[in-house]
């Protein structure tokens, strides 16, 4: 065993890195209906639904969507 660990070296695994992701305008798009879906779950309908005019997504006011 220890003439084979001289002769093809030792299996040292490489250290693998999860790159980041950029942030795309579709994933936060899909995360902010998610969350408006879920908080119209929560509360069971109760609150008046605040629909954005710039993306039609529910879950926030037009001044503060993500697509800006």
């Amino acid at each position: 065993m220890a003439q084979n660990t001289q002769q093809f070296g030792t299996r040292e695994s490489p250290i693998k890195r999860v790159n980041e992701i950029g942030s795309s305008s579709s994933v936060e798009s899909q995360l902010s209906y998610i969350t408006a879906i879920l908080n119209k779950i929560v509360t069971r309908g109760v609150q008046k639904a605040v629909i954005c005019d710039i993306c039609s997504l529910e879950g926030h006011p037009t001044d503060a969507c993500p697509t800006l």
